[in-house]
């Protein structure tokens, strides 16, 4: 049912004559009409009242925010329908309601006849074509109560979201909000205008705050990107939902909702300590963390470095719960190291795993605070 918005009703006669008009009535009797542009349900949508009719002059349209409505079945079985979104009222209620996966909704509207004219009611239910399962008419005097059924809604599963044009983090620059989401994953930011939000941590990734718009990338802190995205309309997000940002493995988080992805998706990555240099440290594996590090057991580990020229020093030492280094504890040298098994317990002391880079050829340093992800 997604992305419909047609011809709900059809003429019911079409008069081949020349010169003339396409008709909808027979001896002042009205056989058909045409309602067009109505947003028909679709899972993810807002309900509408917009819609208008194609013919004039053998009825009038009852006022929509009066005579037209939205119903919602409470029980998604369709026996116990209410008026759930809308009340008669073109406004949105608070909740910002939208078209639910198995629910079943009913559309319904009333027309009066014009002076002189009268209502075949079956007649316009038999020649009724739309993608409504059921069609009911009802004529009182000169007026005509149409309902369309609907439902239960279904939706397409989408199973991944790339976020893309992300700004790469270096120390002077102004922070951009702004960020592309992947035609292809079938998703749209959640929030308005839809930006990105940024938040800086100088602890080595225990505490974080939101970074202002204007601000600048700083040396020595650590940064996250994150953003919030929904499905399209007739879409959700299917189990294992696969996340990147600018093509590097992101995290996910369930928001607004117990079903994963319901209405919306956190994306988060954590870029790590901004260096000194324009270099940049990061796991061959990972999003800034180790995510296949096992309790318990050692681990081999690599980071990508960039920027840091051919006489670098590599150097990783281990990092208390604050972020600060001990460098009388050095696990290592050089691009891959054995990282110690660590314990749920032990995670309290040894938090997070801190690489330096040194190189005399270059100004400054650099330096990046990466979290062993226990499993």
């Amino acid at each position: 049912m997604k992305g419909i918005k047609a011809v709900c009703v059809v003429l019911a006669l079409m008069l081949a004559v020349s010169g003339g008009c396409l008709g909808v009535f027979a001896d002042n009797v009205i056989t058909g009409l045409t309602i067009i542009d109505l947003e028909e349900p679709c899972v993810g949508r807002r309900p509408d009242l917009t819609w208008s009719t194609a013919e004039s002059g053998f009825f009038t349209m009852l006022q929509p925010n009066e005579n037209s409505r939205w119903y919602e079945s409470a029980d998604k079985n369709g026996l116990q329908a209410f008026a759930g979104n809308f009340e008669g009222t073109n406004d949105i209620l608070p909740d910002e309601p939208r078209f639910e996966e198995g629910f079943f909704y009913i559309f319904e509207t009333s027309f009066k006849a014009a002076s002189g004219y009268t209502w075949d009611g079956e007649s316009i239910k038999n020649m009724i074509g739309c993608t409504a399962e059921e069609i009911y008419t009802e004529v009182n005097g000169d007026v005509l109560t149409i309902q369309l059924y609907y439902g239960p809604l279904t939706s397409e599963e989408t199973y991944s979201v790339f976020i893309e044009n992300v700004q790469e983090p270096s120390v002077g620059e102004t922070i951009d909000f702004s960020y592309t989401i992947n035609g292809q994953c079938h998703c749209e930011p959640a929030a308005q205008p839809g930006d990105g939000f940024w938040a800086k941590s100088s602890d080595g990734g225990v505490n974080f705050e939101y970074v202002q718009p204007g601000e600048t990338f700083e040396y020595g802190y650590c940064y996250r990107f994150f953003c919030e995205v929904s499905p399209e309309p007739g879409y959700r997000f299917g189990e294992g939902l696969y996340t990147t940002v600018n093509e590097r493995d992101a995290r996910y988080m369930t928001a607004y909702g117990s079903v994963i992805g319901k209405y919306y998706a956190a994306i988060v990555y954590d870029f790590g300590r901004l260096g000194q240099g324009g270099i940049t440290i990061r796991p061959v594996d990972g999003y800034d963390e180790f995510f296949t590090y096992y309790a318990d057991k050692p681990f081999e580990a690599e980071v990508e470095i960039i920027g840091a020229g051919d006489n670098a020093v590599i150097k990783w030492y281990s990092c208390d719960i604050f972020g600060n280094h001990n460098d009388g504890d050095l696990i290592g040298e050089g691009k891959t190291v054995m990282l110690p098994g660590i314990s749920s317990d032990d995670m309290m002391v040894f938090k997070y795993v801190t690489v330096i880079v040194e190189n005399p050829e270059l100004a400054g340093n650099g330096g990046a605070a990466i979290i062993p992800s226990v499993l």
